[in-house]
């Protein structure tokens, strides 16, 4: 049976279809409706009594029904990009009925590293608690491990999501692999959810957050040393740390991927070609991007690194103003003030990595860097030699 439920907006035309409504709805339901045009996202509240019980966000146009059985209320938001109602059905009633069933329509988490004891949240129905007995939880992997679970607190922001809570007792540790989800009544009626969570080796290292200062020379190359004739020393600082996410842990190889921050500054010494003048340039970047070291477990390992970001040239000279004159040749007139400028920048490198004491680390390595600038490019080539702390 189908009913139209009524809203306060009249583009917002939510059509819910409720099955067997006349003798009640079983726990495994579902509320559906149409999708509304512009809405991507919604918010069903379920009251009984007058008190939300129920607050369900999601992406799709159905929730499952999982409630134990009473008489309920419920109506539909349509949410806005900020999370705001947008527009909204009216209250409309409904009747669950008991169901000896077991059902489990979500868990979560679906993965976690071997060691850990998250607390599962899984929305369950048809529990018995009884003169038969109680429901039993556990998990159950395919050579027929069992670990059992016992129902714990969790948060109220939780409980309206509809989430019970499980979590295993004592010093039992899982194996990797996949585990099934299982729920049973004292009358022997079971529902399980294959495959429902991942247990994982931690390959993941002691030590994944680094910080690194480097010295590095400055090497203007190609057409760089019309700009930037000779080089001057420069630093750099660099902020780095492994991904934490569940492929990075899935494979050894990738243990040691991550993502850095670098702040740099060198500075180059140049001659005007239409004034011997010498032109000092300071160059600031700060770069974002990723870095990749080989994961063997001996003292050498090779490192690369590549990112992009931002960069601020100023140019001065002691001795000049700086509306001189610099480069009329190329058919366009550059003065020195007019060659500060923020543009694009990018680099990438390479290294030999010497690890020593676990913690601490020396990189000798190459950085080739870039610069886009609105009226011309540049190009460094910087050998470097750095060390870093990791913690």
């Amino acid at each position: 049976m189908r009913l139209n439920i009524p809203t306060r907006s009249s583009h917002f035309a939510i059509l819910i279809s409720l099955f067997l409504i006349s003798t009640g709805l079983q726990a495994q339901e579902k509320i559906e409706w149409r999708p509304v045009e512009g809405i991507s996202e919604y918010l069903v509240e379920i009251q009984q009594d007058g008190v939300i019980v129920q607050e369900t966000k999601t992406g799709e146009c159905s929730i499952p029904l999982v409630l134990p059985a009473g008489e309920y209320s419920f109506r539909i938001h349509g949410l806005d990009p900020f999370g705001n109602s947008a527009v909204q059905s009216g209250w409309s009633k409904i009747r669950i009925v008991a169901d000896s069933n077991p059902f489990v329509a979500e868990l979560t988490p679906t993965w976690f590293l071997i060691g850990d004891t998250p607390v599962l949240k899984a929305r369950v129905s048809g529990a018995s608690d009884g003169k038969e007995g109680m429901t039993s939880y556990w998990l159950e992997n395919s050579v027929g491990e069992t670990i059992p679970l016992k129902e714990t607190e969790i948060s109220d922001e939780d409980k309206l999501m509809g989430y019970s809570g499980f979590i295993w007792s004592g010093d039992t540790m899982l194996s990797p692999g996949e585990w099934d989800f299982v729920m049973t009544n004292p009358d022997g009626k079971e529902a399980r959810i294959d495959k429902a969570v991942s247990v994982l080796e931690s390959i993941e290292r002691n030590y994944p957050n680094s910080i690194q200062i480097n010295w590095n020379a400055t090497l203007p190359e190609a057409g760089s040393e019309r700009y930037q004739g000779v080089s001057f020393a420069g630093g750099s600082i660099a902020f780095a740390s492994d991904f934490r996410g569940k492929r990075t842990r899935q494979n050894p190889w990738f243990k040691h991927i991550g993502w850095d921050v670098r702040f740099s500054a060198s500075r180059f010494e140049m001659v005007s070609e239409e004034t011997p003048v010498t032109v000092f340039s300071d160059l600031f970047t700060l770069t974002a991007g990723l870095y990749y070291a080989t994961p063997f477990d001996f003292p050498l390992n090779l490192v690369f690194a590549m990112g992009c970001g931002l960069g601020y040239s100023r140019y001065h000279s002691p001795d000049v103003e700086r509306d001189l004159l610099l480069i009329s040749s190329v058919g366009n007139n550059f003065y020195l003030k007019d060659l500060d400028s923020m543009d694009p920048v990018f680099r990438t490198s390479g290294a030999v990595r010497i690890s020593f004491l676990k913690r601490f680390y020396i990189d000798l390595g190459c950085q080739l860097s870039g610069t886009m600038f609105l009226n011309r490019n540049t190009i460094i080539l910087e050998p470097f030699a750095g060390g870093g702390f990791r913690w």
